[in-house]
């Protein structure tokens, strides 16, 4: 069933699952003109970010890969064609263009031409060779003004050790705040909110 289609990554000698990857609907591939953002890319000693794109509709594109920092600084411009078709990796494309210490960063891929393209991101821990799937988000288009994570923990136990972290991207000309509302577990009658200025072009760290 397409609705469902989806892969994983990778299979390591050891067993390890690589993340789950799901599928995109063609229409939601970007056209010419369009631009899509990948957040929370990084490279460093600890991580590694591999790049994936491809062209879906058969028709050669230039892409420019516009590379940011988390404060919305630019770190360089990249361009890269795609013929037809073509799926390209560009891995460890961070640290080829000297980029060799970035916690948290930003990756804007444009569109040039008449194709449609998607993208991704996998962040590799390089200690556990671990991968994070970062998938690409479409820019440009009517913003909603609520987004609900549906799963967020803090969690310290015999069995488990999870925290989770959050990325708020503000792609618009000037600052904007941002309300955040936590529902505890089991408690959704006493909610926690707080408010977050994120600046234009900055990816705020949570």
């Amino acid at each position: 069933d397409p609705r469902y289609a989806k892969s994983n990554e990778c299979l390591r000698a050891d067993g390890t699952v690589g993340p789950f990857i799901p599928a995109v609907q063609f229409k939601n591939f970007a056209g010419g003109g369009s631009a899509m953002s990948l957040q929370q890319v990084a490279q460093s000693s600890s991580y590694r970010t591999n790049f994936g794109f491809y062209e879906a509709s058969g028709t050669p594109v230039t892409l420019l890969l516009s590379m940011f920092n988390s404060a919305g600084t630019k770190l360089f411009d990249l361009p890269v064609n795609l013929a037809g078709g073509e799926q390209k990796m560009l891995n460890s494309l961070l640290a080829q263009q000297g980029v060799t210490s970035l916690d948290d960063g930003r990756m804007q891929v444009t569109v040039n031409g008449g194709g449609k393209v998607t993208a991704y991101a996998s962040v590799v821990d390089n200690n556990s060779l671990d991968p994070q799937l970062v998938p690409a988000q479409n820019l440009g288009g009517t913003g909603a003004n609520l987004y609900v994570v549906p799963g967020v923990a803090d969690l310290h136990n015999g069995g488990a050790n999870w925290q989770s972290d959050l990325r708020i991207f503000n792609g618009a000309g000037g600052t904007q705040t941002t309300s955040l509302t936590f529902f505890p577990l089991d408690n959704a009658s006493a909610p926690i909110t707080r408010s977050v200025d994120v600046n234009a072009g900055e990816v705020k760290v949570l």
